[in-house]
């Protein structure tokens, strides 16, 4: 007697799209929801967590899954996929649902979750598009898929958070700044243009206040894009050979107008090193100016800041000092994102110094601070970041 035929596979573009019955549902379900570690687990994660079967049905589904379900309900979800039970457009597309249809080869979820099952987790983004009450809407998604052995069974847990606002933020701060960046470009442009056709003795001073005045606020602005293009790992560095005495005494002349008007004075170390090295100008000129900065806002009146530089074995050292004391609760957060000594809003100068110099310019950032030296920050970063490590 011969073997019944083996069933074909269901017609799909991408993923499987054989399903388990109502039934088997039913009893995976309860077998997950009767472990009160897993599902305590699962309910205490801010991000909504599902748990799926390895025909990518769900068959958990946290408390908090109720933020994205248009149903409303939790026990609609379960046998359905992720992408049906959020609505997803695509899923209807299929021939089997969702993972099915020619567009979801695309989809990160669908990547992620086939990935979770094969044993091996992964994270990625995805993209649903959705008809709410009648109308578009769309999500942008992290996904983060765990594989899970239950009783014997595969399955793999799917952490899904909601980063809409997080994407449509970003959006909107790098049109914003890329806008007022073109713009400060253009308004200096036509004061430097104003400023050739004065004749001599009229109204020079104040446009020449007026330009270091615009180009102040247009390095505000570059500050910015670099560091949102740092925190989103956007930001190339271009590599040059410099001086270091030769930098510290540039960055000393740009800051010669800062100083006089928070009357100090700025001393460079006599002993200071001027060894070739290769680092990006800008961005250097960014941190050790943020740090500057600080030191020029902590620094009494009539006090000196001292900057200087050295070499040893294969580094560049770029020292800044004051003689200002930080409290023990600053020298704790002093480079957490958003904290400062000053009003809301700031808190972004040594957190971004310590981001480019250890991210993108291959060194390192610390700092002393005590009664007998008052307070130094020291950039260190190698003479040449490009050699083989």
């Amino acid at each position: 007697m011969s073997n019944p035929p083996t069933p074909s596979p269901l017609p799909t573009f991408f993923a499987p799209a054989e399903r388990v019955d109502a039934g088997q549902i039913r009893r995976q379900a309860a077998a997950v929801a009767a472990s009160p570690l897993v599902s305590t687990l699962l309910n205490s994660m801010l991000d909504v967590a599902l748990i799926l079967n390895a025909r990518r049905q769900i068959v958990f589904a946290s408390e908090n899954t109720l933020s994205l379900l248009p149903s409303g309900d939790l026990s609609a979800a379960l046998g359905k996929r992720p992408g049906e039970a959020l609505a997803c457009i695509q899923a209807s597309t299929g021939p089997g649902g969702c993972g099915t249809a020619a567009a979801c080869c695309e989809c990160g979820a669908v990547h992620a979750i086939l990935s979770g099952l094969s044993g091996k987790g992964a994270t990625q983004e995805c993209r649903i598009t959705r008809i709410i009450g009648g109308r578009r809407e769309s999500l942008d998604l992290r996904v983060r898929s765990t594989p899970f052995m239950h009783e014997g069974e595969q399955y793999t847990i799917l952490s899904v958070a909601d980063i809409s606002h997080e994407k449509r933020r970003r959006a909107l701060e790098d049109t914003f700044l890329r806008d007022l960046s073109d713009q400060t470009g253009c308004i200096e442009g036509q004061t430097m243009l104003v400023r050739s056709r004065l004749p001599d003795g009229q109204l020079r001073d104040e446009v020449d206040d007026m330009i270091q005045m615009i180009g102040e606020l247009s390095e505000k602005v570059l500050a910015r894009c670099d560091l949102a293009a740092a925190e989103n790992d956007r930001l190339i560095p271009v590599f040059a050979t410099l001086r270091a005495r030769d930098f510290v005494k540039t960055l000393a002349r740009h800051f010669a107008l800062h100083v006089l008007g928070a009357g100090c004075w700025l001393r460079i170390d006599p002993a200071s090193a001027n060894p070739a090295f290769l680092s990006d100008r800008r961005l250097l000129q960014r941190v050790l100016g943020n740090l500057l900065r600080n030191a020029l806002e902590a620094a009494q009146p009539g006090e000196a800041i001292t900057l200087g530089c050295d070499s040893e074995d294969d580094v560049v050292n770029f020292r800044i000092q004051n003689a200002s004391i930080m409290p023990r609760k600053v020298c704790l957060q002093i480079f957490n994102r958003s904290f400062s000594t000053k009003s809301p809003g700031r808190g972004l100068g040594t957190y971004s110094a310590r981001l480019l110099v250890e991210r993108y310019l291959h060194g390192r950032i610390r700092f002393t601070s005590g009664k007998a030296t008052g307070t130094t920050f020291i950039v260190t970063l190698p003479l040449n970041p490009l050699a083989p490590q």
